[in-house]
This record gives C-alpha cells, sequence and structure tokens, in this order.
C-alpha cells in the first residue's frame, strides 16, 4: 500500500516542489553498528527549478565542496558530508554525522523508473560509504569479488527499499496531479 504522500506545504500542485522523507534507511541490517539514515527526497517543477535549487543549496555549504550542477542535469542525488573528529585515544575516528543522508532531487518531467532506480542508486552507496568510513575506517563502496555476497546482497537491498519508497511515492504525486 502506498504511503501518504507528505506535501511541502498546501495542496498538490503541479507548480511547486513536493518533498518527502525515506527514513531508516541501513547500509548493512546485520551490523549492530550501522546507523540508521534518511534521504530527502524533492519532486521541483521543472529541471530549470532543480538546477537552481541545488545550486543554492549548494552555495550554502550543504553539499559536498566541488559538486558541480552541470546545465543538463535532469536529476541528482546531492549527498552529505561525512563528518567525524579523532577520538581521545588519537587512533579512533568518531563518527559526528546526522543521520540525514542526502537530497535526493527528481524533476516533474523526467519522473522515469530508470532516473529513480539511477539516483536511489546514488543514494545506496553514499550511505554504504558513510557507514563504511565509520565502521571499517575507510569510505569505499566495495561489493565483494564478484559473487553475488552479503555486501552485494545488503546493498541490493537498501537500493531497492529507497527505490520502491521512492516509485509509490512518485506514483501518487503523479495521481494527485493528473488531470
Amino acid at each position: 500500500m502506498p504511503l501518504p504522500l507528505v506535501m511541502s506545504g498546501g495542496d498538490v500542485d503541479p507548480d511547486r516542489s513536493v518533498t518527502f522523507y525515506v527514513r531508516n534507511l541501513y547500509a548493512d541490517r546485520n551490523d549492530d553498528t550501522c546507523r540508521p539514515r534518511y534521504i530527502r527526497v524533492i519532486i521541483h517543477p521543472d529541471t530549470e527549478h532543480l538546477r537552481r535549487e541545488a545550486e543554492r543549496y549548494g552555495r550554502e555549504g550543504h553539499a559536498r565542496d566541488g559538486d558541480v550542477i552541470e546545465p543538463d542535469t535532469i536529476a541528482l542525488f546531492q549527498p552529505s558530508k561525512f563528518r567525524a573528529v579523532i577520538g581521545s585515544d588519537r587512533r579512533t575516528w568518531i563518527d559526528t554525522s546526522t543521520s540525514f543522508a542526502g537530497m535526493l532531487r527528481l524533476s516533474r518531467d523526467h519522473l522515469t523508473p530508470d532516473i529513480l532506480a539511477h539516483e536511489a542508486i546514488h543514494a545506496a552507496a553514499h550511505i554504504t560509504r558513510l557507514h563504511n568510513w565509520h565502521a571499517h575506517g575507510g569510505g569505499r563502496l566495495s561489493l565483494g569479488d564478484g559473487d553475488s555476497g552479503d555486501a552485494e546482497e545488503s546493498f541490493a537491498y537498501l537500493a531497492g527499499g529507497i527505490t520502491a519508497v521512492i516509485s509509490n511515492r512518485v506514483w501518487d504525486y503523479l495521481q494527485a496531479t493528473a488531470a
């Protein structure tokens, strides 16, 4: 059953952005050190609005340094920054990042399954990197040695879960804005 659409104010209006959150995202549910993360998803009325808001978000210092919004961008995931401090033992990094993993931006005129899955994979990869950075001392994304092992399965569940929630919400949005 689709989840209720959480709107960024008022009735669903195709000329306004709509915001919802995807919560309780775990890079590895079998690892007790894994923290739940969440992403914010925004459906923008068009690609120009998406680019303008993504650039503003970056200028305000929320996105990673050096991220550039290209003129042909039609969707994107703006990951949160890695945040950690060195522990008192001077060897251990302590995770100081919030649970927020990033902003996934979609454009109303490009809500296709391949774009939803593509951006969900970027989100899943970043959540996995956040976990690997803080739990294992490096932000690499490794899915194993080519066999479908535990790492690949965890990643597939995470990407599939993100895609499912976004797909259900986009479907609700399209139904609510249909003429």
